[in-house]
C-alpha cells in the first residue's frame, strides 16, 4: 500500500481499515506494552507520511479536520478508550468476563470493580487487563466524572481525552487568490484530495522549501524562478513571478463563469453552490500546478518550468476536472483553450 500514489487521508483511511481493525479485538483484553505501542505508532506515522519529515507535528495531526487536525491514529490514545470501553460494561447486567474481573479486584484490593471505577483508583500492579482499565478510566472519570458509568460510546471517550487546542489553531493563508482560508474550507469536498493536503500544510507552514531544503535543493533556499528571492510559502503561492502567471490564467478563466471575478471572490460570493465547486477547481488546478512546477525543479531533474509547459500543465488539469464533472456549467473546451493561450 506504501507504493500507491494515495492521499494523507487516504492512507490515514487505509491504517485505521486494514491495520489497526486487526487490533481492537486484543487490545482491551491483552493491552499491549507501551513499547509495543511506539513501534505500532512509528509503523502508522511512517505509512501516513510516506516517509516525509515536513508535516505538522503529531500533537496537531492527530485532532480532527474541524479542529486543524486530519484524524491521524493515536494508537495510545485508541487503547485507552477501549480499556476504559470494557471496564464500562461492570455496570451492565451480569457480563461475564468482567464479573471475574471484579471477584479478581474484591480479592486484591477489597473493593469492586464499579466502586474502584466511582473512586477514580488506578494501579501501578502490572496486572492485564485490570492496570490498563482502571488507569484509563481514572484518566477518564478525572476530566468527565460519571461518564464510565453511563456505557460511553468510543466516540464519546475520544472527545474527552482529545481536547481541542485553546486558543483555537486558525489556518494562515499565504495569498489573496486562494482567500481567507478555513478548516472546513480547505477540506472542502470540491475540492481533490490531494489539495486539501496541500492546503492543510500551507495552512500549518509544513512545506519542504527554503531553508528547510537548502541542502539538497539545486537552487539551495532561493525561489527557482527568482534567483535572488530566499523561498517561502508566501512567495511561491503569491508574489513569485511565476505563480502570478498562474493565478492570471485562472483569473481568465474565471472571466468565462463571472465577468470581472477570480475563484477566490466567486468562492466567497453568494454564487451558486455548482459556481463554487468549478472555482474550487480552478483554484485546485492552480495551486497544484505551481507545486509539482517547484517540486519538479527542487527534488527532480528538471530546469524550473516555463512559461509554455506551465499552460500545458494548467490547462491539462483543468480539463481534467471538466472531465470528472460533467454536470457543472462548465465553459466549453474551446473556449478555455482560446482564453489562456498565450
Amino acid at each position: 500500500m506504501s507504493s500507491r500514489n494515495l492521499s494523507i487521508k487516504g492512507r490515514i483511511l487505509i491504517s485505521k481499515s486494514l491495520l489497526l481493525s486487526k487490533l481492537w479485538y486484543y487490545v482491551p483484553i491483552c493491552p499491549p506494552s507501551n513499547n509495543t505501542i511506539k513501534s505500532i505508532q512509528k509503523i502508522i506515522n511512517n505509512f501516513i507520511w510516506n516517509s516525509s519529515k515536513t508535516h505538522p507535528r503529531f500533537e496537531i495531526s492527530i485532532l480532527p479536520t474541524s479542529d486543524g487536525g486530519v484524524a491521524l491514529p493515536n494508537f495510545k490514545l485508541e487503547c485507552r478508550i477501549r480499556s476504559a470501553k470494557l471496564i464500562s460494561r461492570s455496570f451492565d447486567p451480569d457480563p461475564p468476563f468482567t464479573k471475574q474481573l471484579n471477584q479478581f479486584t474484591i480479592n486484591k484490593f477489597s473493593q469492586s470493580l464499579p466502586s474502584c471505577i466511582i473512586h477514580r483508583r488506578g494501579t501501578r500492579l502490572q496486572i492485564e487487563p485490570l492496570h490498563s482499565c482502571l488507569n484509563a478510566s481514572s484518566i477518564i472519570e478525572n476530566l468527565s466524572p460519571f461518564t464510565i458509568l453511563s456505557s460511553p460510546t468510543l466516540p464519546t471517550l475520544r472527545s474527552i481525552l482529545l481536547t481541542p487546542p485553546s486558543p483555537p489553531l486558525l489556518p494562515f493563508s499565504p495569498s489573496p487568490h486562494i482567500g481567507p482560508l478555513s478548516w472546513t474550507e480547505i477540506h472542502h469536498s470540491h475540492r481533490p484530495r490531494k489539495i486539501q493536503d496541500l492546503l492543510w500544510k500551507i495552512a500549518h507552514h509544513s512545506l519542504p522549501l527554503g531553508i528547510a531544503v537548502s541542502n539538497i535543493s539545486p537552487h539551495s533556499l532561493f525561489c527557482p524562478w527568482c534567483p535572488s528571492t530566499p523561498n517561502s510559502i508566501s512567495h511561491l503561492f503569491h508574489s513569485c513571478t511565476f505563480s502570478s502567471k498562474i493565478w492570471n490564467l485562472s483569473i481568465l478563466i474565471s472571466h468565462l463563469i463571472l465577468p470581472f471575478s477570480s475563484p477566490s471572490s466567486i468562492i466567497q460570493s453568494h454564487s451558486s453552490n455548482k459556481l463554487k465547486h468549478i472555482a474550487r477547481l480552478i483554484q485546485s488546478a492552480s495551486l497544484w500546478t505551481i507545486w509539482i512546477s517547484y517540486t519538479s525543479t527542487s527534488f527532480g531533474s528538471s530546469p524550473p518550468s516555463s512559461d509554455n509547459n506551465a499552460h500545458i500543465t494548467f490547462t491539462s488539469l483543468l480539463l481534467s476536472y471538466r472531465s470528472l464533472t460533467p454536470s457543472l456549467p462548465w465553459p466549453s473546451v474551446g473556449s478555455i483553450i482560446h482564453s489562456i493561450t498565450p
